[in-house]
Order: C-alpha cells, then sequence, then structure tokens
C-alpha cells in the first residue's frame, strides 16, 4: 500500500485470477472518496471521466 501523506492519497494494487483470467484491482482512497477499479488490462483504457456528483 502505498501512502502520500502529503496529498491525502492512499492506493493499493493486487492481481489475483478469476475464472483462469488474471484481474487486476486498483483502489484509490482520497479525502471523502473511494475510487475501486477492476479490469483484466493493468491500465485505465477506458477510463475517460471521474468526477463527484
Amino acid at each position: 500500500m502505498e501512502n502520500n501523506s502529503e496529498s491525502g492519497f492512499i492506493s493499493h494494487t493486487f492481481e489475483d485470477t478469476l475464472l483462469d483470467v488474471p484481474v487486476t484491482f486498483f483502489l484509490l482512497k482520497m479525502k471523502e472518496c473511494l475510487f475501486i477499479w477492476v479490469g483484466d488490462q493493468g491500465n485505465f483504457d477506458s477510463l475517460a471521466v471521474a468526477m463527484n456528483t
């Protein structure tokens, strides 16, 4: 787990296998917010915008 106390961001990345497919999990904790990403490629290729509504 990576903790950047200056920015208040804490991140955690791990991999597992689901139904014989390697899957990457990425968690990002921010002030009053939690972002969870799950994908079969280790990048955010399909993530365009994330915003608080």
